[in-house]
């Protein structure tokens, strides 16, 4: 029942943003990786990132620096999942 409630939410808040002129990045909400971060560990963020289990959109590629945007949906199951560590 939670899990159903969560998704309605976050389909009405993506759709309230993109009505109102915010920009969501295709599919679901999406946050900075330094809030990404500040939710989970930077080490476990980055473990996750490389091995595929959190999509990720970066503008340029190959610069080092740059604002790089993380799924917020996919940030949530990692923090349910246990960690191996």
């Amino acid at each position: 029942m939670d899990k159903d409630l969560q998704q309605i939410i976050d389909a009405t808040v993506a759709a309230t943003l993109s009505r109102l002129g915010i920009p969501t990045i295709r599919d679901g909400l999406w946050i900075s990786q330094a809030e990404a971060t500040r939710m989970t560990s930077r080490r476990k963020l980055e473990r996750a990132m490389r091995e595929g289990r959190v999509r990720f959109e970066k503008i340029d590629m190959s610069s080092k620096q740059g604002r790089v945007l993380v799924n917020l949906m996919d940030i949530k199951k990692l923090l349910q999942q246990p960690t191996h560590e």
